[in-house]
């Protein structure tokens, strides 16, 4: 996390996400106290939490999200209130 617009790190946090690949997107939530961090490889995609408070950053492993099959996902979106996410994929 940095700060704006000084761009001075203040916070970081690492993701082990559920496969091996690349991360290749990252959205906020409404109110900006979750972040949804889009994992892929050549056959899976996977989504990992990272929750966002006053005491810092930190993945919330149990909330993560593994989608087996291909990997043609589109980015994902929550909805206005926070509460849900949803994405597309093509199977």
């Amino acid at each position: 996390m940095y700060s704006w617009p000084k761009r001075q790190l203040l916070q970081s946090c690492p993701v082990s996400p559920a496969l091996d690949g690349w991360a290749v997107d990252m959205i906020l939530s409404p109110q900006n106290n979750l972040a949804l961090c889009l994992v892929v490889n050549e056959d899976d995609a996977s989504f990992e939490f990272l929750d966002i408070t006053s005491q810092g950053v930190s993945q919330d492993v149990q909330a993560g999200y593994l989608l087996k099959g291909p990997n043609d996902v589109m980015r994902p979106a929550f909805s206005p209130d926070g509460q849900l996410w949803v994405c597309c994929s093509q199977r």
